[in-house]
């Protein structure tokens, strides 16, 4: 962690059972895992009270609405959306927003080159590539992306 974050909140967008909100809420003021399935988010409510961890805060919204949700800065955003990426209008509103960074997991590297055309403001920091199904072709990309500068 090479940013400072302790005052900052962290949207754990398409945060499925809050893996990555959770592992790192000790390090933001607050966490926003949103996703589209109720379940999902109740596991998150479980772990939480679980590992006592009272900053991590799970919102049910479909990715198309997430202009609806009230964020804070400085914000750092996690991105792992399915193969079918981050929804235009959600990319449209995260570039608007420019946080401090977005960490963005894909599995779909097609989809990957799609999304980062619409992220305009950023420029790729680092890449990571993950072998998770191996003797596949597919590989678990992590990317750090931050602003560009003016």
């Amino acid at each position: 962690n090479n940013y400072e974050t302790k005052d900052s909140q962290l949207l754990d967008f398409y945060g499925g059972v809050g893996v990555f909100g959770i592992m790192n809420s000790e390090k933001f003021s607050d966490v926003i895992v949103v996703d589209n399935h109720q379940l999902s988010l109740n596991l998150v409510k479980k772990n939480c009270e679980l590992n006592k961890i009272k900053n991590v805060h799970p919102i049910l919204l479909e990715d198309r609405n997430l202009k609806e949700l009230s964020l804070n800065k400085p914000l750092f955003v996690i991105a792992d959306p399915p193969r079918a990426g981050v929804h235009p209008k959600a990319l449209k509103y995260l570039n608007q927003l420019k946080p401090e960074l977005i960490i963005y997991v894909s599995c779909n590297l097609n989809q990957l080159i799609k999304d980062l055309k619409e992220l305009n403001n950023y420029q790729i920091k680092s890449v990571a590539f993950f072998d998770f199904f191996p003797q596949t072709k597919n590989l678990e990309l992590v990317l750090e992306l931050i602003p560009l500068k003016n």
